[in-house]
């Protein structure tokens, strides 16, 4: 591919973004980083064992017709038969996922004994997960086999927990963090783009401060001089009728992001058709994590796109202000229109919808959306604006932590270690010196620590990738002008790719300093304005009036969602 004759435009973009998923891809496989993955939330064990879930108990009568109520349970017997085969599958999978680890562990990728162990736990609760009763409307040949299944499944989950505590934990290093060399395959991997740890490292500490002080300003502007950021937190927490009940979070999120909605398509974007509005659901409780569904099926017939929430075991209580700035990272101006145009695209191959994706480009998007809405008057409170940049503060945290543990870089000054400590003290540590503690903290700085020590580079999406695509020295503002202009993104003289507005479409003005992974058409998990190669498929998305974007963002922005 790479001696192919250089071609222009799009097909230009998708060479160079094709080229460099597969450069990095290979050298990420062949240094046996692919198949040594193994970590607390995100590796290959998660992935198979989240499909195990379990189907529904009975099929929707709710309103059926005799004919629709048919279809409904024969849909359902079909869920249950498909859970069947998963469960049969599962001893060949954990038998390919052993091979890879163990492949990976001679070339010398072995994942920290912590991850090790953390997985091996994580089998054994999977053997050990509480037996419910089987519907009784299912066929009895189906439930026996249901049963057989299942036992066969916890039987082969226990002999991979077993096969993790004695082959593969007396060769697994015992510190922390994969190394500086390792941990640039993962960087490139995940940026599109190589950066320098140390400079990275010392930006996230400087800007962690100014969030700070951001944050102790709105402060006292609140609740009067001498007050900080921690004294603010504690203020609005003290109070339960600034919260939701967990039962009235859909409603009101869903309310948010239908107002951002009418605030930028039409208005400020143009997403392609067939997008449709996002819609908010509550998942089973879980860690409380949020994530972006991308709508599927080629113009979002089957499924629209979908924010996904799950309130972590025993949250009674939800804090708008502290929401806020998350829907609208996942819904608009955020992933929706950016992940959900590219998903929604005709004009992409699929391999640009769903294999190309670059996480820095499509978090980095998310980030700078949180600014957008703050600048279109969608955060209308101090308060809101603080939930922002404490969600920001969490973000610089995690550079902090994953450089620090994977790249071997010391602990900033500013973090000093408090006292009590927790499992862990280092990344806690710098975890603790970015957020004001409160209740839920202990629990969810132990999540953070935990998805991060397993996780390398993956925090590094979010802050970094924001860094790559923003314009420098750009400030929000409250109001935009209102000429209107195409966002697009093209590629740069010096191999990387950035989002770009220019007042025209892409064939006619192609912009500076791209992402090399740019795609053409329009953006994917960014909005329109960030539209990696696809973007140059020709669809515009507009805003009005952006600042431009000078930052250089990998070619990895191209892959997945442009």
């Amino acid at each position: 591919m790479a001696a192919v004759d250089r071609s222009t435009g799009s097909d230009e973009l998708l060479r160079r973004h094709l080229l460099e998923r597969l450069e990095t891809s290979i050298q990420f496989i062949s240094a046996g980083e692919e198949g040594g993955n193994l970590g607390f939330l995100s590796s290959p064990f998660q992935q198979i064992a989240r499909q195990l879930h379990r189907p529904p108990e009975a099929p929707d009568r709710a309103g059926s017709e005799e004919a629709d109520l048919a279809e409904a349970e024969a849909k359902w017997e079909d869920a249950w038969n498909l859970h069947r085969t998963r469960l049969e599958a599962l001893p060949t999978a954990l038998e390919g996922l052993a091979a890879s680890l163990a492949a990976s562990a001679e070339a010398g990728a072995i994942a920290p004994l912590s991850q090790v162990d953390v997985v091996a736990g994580q089998a054994r609760d999977l053997a050990r997960r509480r037996t419910q009763a089987l519907p009784e409307d299912l066929p009895a040949t189906l439930h026996v086999q249901l049963q057989e299944a299942d036992i066969v499944a916890r039987r082969a989950a226990l002999d991979f927990a077993s096969h993790l505590r004695t082959t593969l934990s007396p060769r697994a290093p015992q510190a922390e963090g994969v190394g500086p060399q390792r941990h640039a395959l993962w960087m490139r991997r995940v940026l599109g783009t190589r950066v320098d740890p140390e400079e990275t490292y010392a930006w996230a500490t400087e800007e962690l401060g100014r969030v700070i002080a951001e944050q102790d300003a709105i402060a006292v502007d609140v609740l009067g001089p001498g007050a900080d950021a921690g004294s603010l937190n504690r203020h609005l927490r003290a109070d339960p009728t600034r919260a939701l009940r967990a039962e009235d979070y859909t409603t009101w999120a869903q309310e948010v992001a239908d107002e951002a909605w009418d605030a930028v398509v039409g208005r400020i974007l143009d997403p392609p058709d067939g997008l449709g509005r996002p819609r908010v659901r509550l998942g089973e409780p879980g860690d409380g994590a949020v994530h972006y569904e991308e709508p599927r099926g080629t113009g979002g017939e089957r499924r629209p796109g979908v924010i996904m929430r799950s309130l972590a075991d025993g949250e009674q209580l939800v804090w708008p202000w502290m929401e806020r700035t998350t829907v609208l990272h996942e819904s608009v101006p955020g992933h929706h229109v950016h992940v959900g145009a590219h998903a929604t695209s005709t004009r992409l191959t699929a391999w640009q919808r769903y294999l190309g994706s670059v996480p820095g480009c499509d978090e980095g998007w998310g980030l700078y959306a949180e600014s957008l809405a703050d600048e279109l008057g969608l955060m209308p409170t101090p308060e809101d604006r603080f939930g922002c940049l404490a969600a920001r503060r969490w973000r610089l945290a995690r550079v902090l932590v994953d450089l620090g543990v994977h790249s071997r870089l010391p602990r900033a000054r500013r973090c000093r270690r408090p006292p009590g400590g927790l499992p862990r003290v280092e990344p806690g540590d710098r975890h603790r010196c970015a957020a004001p503690p409160h209740r839920d903290f202990r629990g969810r700085l132990r999540f953070e620590v935990s998805r991060h020590l397993g996780w390398p580079a993956q925090p590094l999406a979010y802050a970094v990738g924001s860094r790559s695509g923003r314009p420098v020295g750009a400030v929000p503002r409250r109001r935009p002008a209102p000429r209107a202009v195409s966002w697009i993104c093209a590629p740069s003289t010096t191999g990387a790719s950035t989002w770009a507005a220019w007042g025209s479409t892409c064939s006619q003005a192609p912009c500076t300093d791209l992402h090399e992974g740019c795609r053409t058409g329009g953006p994917r998990r960014a909005g329109a304005a960030g539209e990696s190669p696809r973007h140059t498929e020709g669809r515009e998305m507009r805003r009005r009036n952006p600042a431009p974007l000078t930052g250089s963002l990998s070619p990895l922005c191209h892959e997945n969602r442009v």
